[in-house]
């Protein structure tokens, strides 16, 4: 590698650090916002597998001055903003850096790899390093399928938000009811990915050998899920033309990209929040005023302003998991053509 290669490859790797700690900061925050009512168990199994296990939802998830100016909302906003700049500043560098790799090797030939059995285990699905490129096509196909659920999700907030915003003009306990039973209509979107068994869908086996899944038990609150053990390998030594080197530092080049779309979702969801957020000032101040509803009518209201706490957990548990998992795959690659 040359100097200026070099150089950037340094300042990628001191930024890969700094995304892993501005990730887990809107983790940390975001299960704080989850564990306000004490009624959501995070389970978290090794380095990288994740759990949501939202089967003990209750009525008033969150209450209304949690999402009106409370400390802890006021965090995970900052921290969800934080978290998709570090990405966007990180992979935008990841971009400048594969650019010059692929202009580096444009002049070579053939390329000698000598991998040792770590890399091969961290950038392929079962250890065969023949199988790098389908293993790269497998990787964008699940990040793109990420990315629609994303979409779908926030589709299915904006549609929540639509309901929860006629709570503004109730003045009746059957109002309320009324408005309730079409929230609950609203269903939250199932993730798809190519595999499913039982309640569950599943991706197929990704670089690291980890698969994704989504659990739906309940139909209700999915459990989102990264698995799976790393392949067995020894040290393996494999050359490359031009052409195939250029053709996966294309692919790596589009898996990086892909992140950006993350980085929108970031700050789709962030501002879905502050809408969520002056909503709930808005209704609270109309319910506050009916003094002749039922108790069980307001119990209902506040149960719906009380958020979505699947999409919390998507966005600020499963999501920045995958960012360090495909973060880590990604400056493995970057290593080996270092």
């Amino acid at each position: 590698m040359n100097v200026s290669a070099h150089r950037l490859y340094q300042n990628c790797l001191e930024n890969h650090l700094s995304t892993l700690d501005v990730q887990r900061d809107m983790e940390r925050a975001g299960n704080e916002l989850l564990a306000l009512p004490h009624r959501i168990k995070l389970a978290v199994d090794g380095n990288e597998d994740f759990t949501e296990n939202l089967k003990e939802l209750g009525s008033g998830l969150l209450s209304a001055s949690k999402w009106v100016g409370g400390k802890t909302i006021d965090l995970f906003g900052k921290a969800i903003g934080a978290a998709g700049s570090g990405l966007y500043r990180a992979f935008s560098d990841n971009d400048t850096l594969i650019r010059k790799l692929t202009q580096n090797f444009s002049k070579i030939d053939d390329h000698e790899l000598n991998l040792s059995k770590t890399t091969i285990a961290l950038i392929t699905a079962n250890g065969d390093i023949g199988h790098i490129s389908h293993d790269m096509d497998t990787l964008l196909s699940t990040l793109d399928s990420l990315d629609k659920h994303s979409k779908d999700i926030l589709s299915y907030l904006d549609k929540q938000l639509i309901v929860a915003r006629k709570l503004k003009g109730v003045s009746t306990a059957e109002n309320i009811f009324a408005i309730v039973e079409e929230f609950e209509a609203v269903k939250y979107p199932a993730f798809k990915l190519p595999h499913s068994k039982g309640t569950s869908t599943y991706s197929d086996t990704l670089p690291g050998g980890k698969v994704w899944e989504c659990v739906y038990g309940d139909g209700k609150s999915p459990k989102y899920v990264i698995g799976g053990d790393s392949p067995a390998e020894s040290g393996s030594t494999v050359t490359l033309s031009k052409s195939e080197v250029s053709a996966l530092l294309n692919k790596l080049d589009k898996i990086n990209s892909m992140h950006k779309r993350l980085k929108a979702s970031y700050d789709s969801y962030l501002s879905f929040i502050k809408s969520w957020g002056e909503m709930v000032k808005s209704v609270d101040a109309n319910l506050s005023k009916l003094d002749k509803v039922s108790s069980s009518a307001m119990g209902e209201a506040e149960k719906l302003l009380g958020g979505e706490a699947n999409a919390l957990a998507f966005y600020s548990g499963f999501t920045p998991r995958v960012v360090s998992y495909t973060d880590r795959y990604i400056h493995g690659v970057l290593g080996v053509f270092a």
